[in-house]
C-alpha cells in the first residue's frame, strides 16, 4: 500500500486537496478506497511498477487477477530492497502459472460445471420423380357457304364443303428425377453442477497465491 500511496503523490494526486480547494474525510478521495476499487490511476501503477509492463492476452483477466492480487497483499511488507527486485520475482511466478491462471478466470463456468459439448451429425437423402405428357390438338374448318347450301342449324357441327382447313396437334412430354443428398450438424451441450466441485473452486488461487507469499514478501512481524 505504502509503494502505491507514494506513485499516486508523485502523479500529484492528493487525499487532501482538490481542484485546489481542501477535502475532509471524502471516503472517495481517499487512496485506500482508490486501491481497493482497483481504479485506472492505481491499475497503471501495478501494471507498470510492479508487473513491469506484463499483460494477461485476455483484457478481463488482467484486471481480475492484478485487482485479486493487490487487495490479497495490501498490507504485506516486500522482501526486497528494491522495487525492481520485487518486480521480477512477481513476473517469474506470473510467468510460470500464466496458464493457469488464464484457464481459471476463463474457463470458470466450465469447470464449476463440468460442461461438455456433443456434435452430432446426421446423413439425409431425398429422390424425386416425376412424368408428364400434354397434348393439344386443333382442328378447324372454314366455309364461305355456296348460296345453293346453306346451314342454319347451330347445333349441327358437320360441314359438308369448306374452302379452308387447318390442323394443328402438339404434344409433349418430360420426365424429371432428382436426387439430394445431404449432412445436418448439431450440438449441445451438457451441465453437470456438484457441490463439492464448487467448493474446491472457491480456493482455486490459494496456493498459488501462497507461492506468491513465499517469494515475494517478508515473514517477520
Amino acid at each position: 500500500m505504502d509503494l502505491i500511496n507514494s506513485e499516486l503523490q508523485k502523479q500529484g494526486k492528493s487525499e487532501f486537496v482538490k481542484d485546489g480547494h481542501l477535502v475532509f474525510f471524502d471516503e472517495d478521495e481517499q487512496f485506500i478506497q482508490k486501491i481497493m476499487k482497483y481504479d485506472e490511476d492505481v491499475e497503471k501503477i501495478v501494471t507498470d511498477k510492479f508487473f513491469k509492463g506484463f499483460k494477461f492476452e485476455n483484457e478481463q483477466t488482467d484486471h481480475d487477477f492484478k485487482k485479486t492480487f493487490v487487495n490479497q497483499f495490501l498490507d504485506r511488507e516486500i522482501m526486497f530492497q528494491t522495487v525492481e527486485k520485487f518486480a521480477s520475482q512477481v513476473i517469474r511466478l506470473t510467468l510460470q502459472h500464466e496458464k493457469y491462471i488464464e484457464t481459471a478466470y476463463e474457463k470458470y463456468q466450465e469447470l464449476l460445471t463440468q460442461e461438455s459439448l456433443h456434435e452430432d451429425q446426421q446423413d439425409t437423402e431425398s429422390n424425386t420423380s416425376q412424368d408428364s405428357t400434354n397434348t393439344t390438338d386443333n382442328r378447324n374448318l372454314r366455309s364461305t357457304l355456296p348460296q345453293d347450301e346453306i346451314n342454319m342449324n347451330i347445333e349441327n357441327t358437320e360441314m359438308s364443303y369448306a374452302d379452308e382447313n387447318s390442323i394443328d396437334k402438339q404434344k409433349q412430354k418430360g420426365n424429371e428425377t432428382g436426387n439430394q443428398t445431404g449432412k445436418e450438424k448439431g450440438r449441445s451441450k451438457d451441465n453437470n453442477y456438484n457441490v463439492e466441485t464448487l467448493n474446491s473452486l472457491q480456493n482455486i488461487f490459494k496456493e498459488l497465491f501462497e507461492i506468491y507469499d513465499r517469494y515475494c514478501f517478508l515473514h517477520v512481524w
